[in-house]
C-alpha cells in the first residue's frame, strides 16, 4: 500500500510542479523547462525530480542554477497545495533523455541503418491504440479456444 501511495504522492508533485513551472515562476533563466518524472523515497522525505530543459549547455546549466535557487519557493508552494504532513526536499536533476534518443536516432541515420525512429513508425502517436502499437500485432487469438 506504501507503494502506492508513494507513486500517487509522485504523481501529484509532478502535476503540481509543471504547473508551478508554467505559471509560478518567472525567472528568464529557466526557458523551457519540462518535469519528466519524480521519484520519491520510501519515507517520502526526498523528492529527486528529474526536468528536461532545452537549449544548449550553457542554457541548461543556468536553468538548473534557477531551479536550485528556488527549490525553497517550490517547496512551500507545495506544502500549501499538496496537504502533506512534511513536504519532501526537492532535488532536481537534469535528463537528458531525449538529446541521448536523438543522438542515437542521428547516429542509426548516419550508418545507414535505417530512417530514424519517425520513418520507422515509431515515434509517439503512430499506431492504433495509446501505447502507438497496432492491435493486430501480437493478437492471435480472438476470442476461440
Amino acid at each position: 500500500m506504501n507503494g502506492a501511495r508513494k507513486d500517487r504522492v509522485g504523481a501529484k508533485i509532478h502535476h503540481e510542479l509543471t504547473t508551478l513551472l508554467q505559471s509560478g515562476l518567472h525567472d528568464p533563466r529557466l526557458g523551457f523547462t519540462t518535469v519528466t518524472g519524480v521519484d520519491l523515497t520510501r519515507d517520502m522525505r526526498h523528492a529527486r525530480v528529474f526536468v528536461s530543459i532545452l537549449g544548449d549547455d550553457a542554457t541548461r546549466e543556468k536553468g538548473m542554477q534557477a531551479l536550485t535557487s528556488a527549490s525553497g519557493y517550490l517547496r512551500r508552494e507545495l506544502a500549501h497545495r499538496l496537504n502533506m504532513r512534511r513536504t519532501p526536499d526537492l532535488e532536481f536533476i537534469l535528463d537528458l533523455t531525449g538529446d541521448r534518443g536523438e543522438r542515437i536516432d542521428r547516429l542509426l541515420q548516419e550508418a545507414g541503418l535505417g530512417g530514424g525512429m519517425v520513418d520507422r513508425g515509431l515515434a509517439e502517436g503512430v499506431g492504433d491504440d495509446e501505447t502507438g502499437h497496432d492491435d493486430e500485432a501480437g493478437s492471435d487469438d480472438e476470442g476461440g479456444a
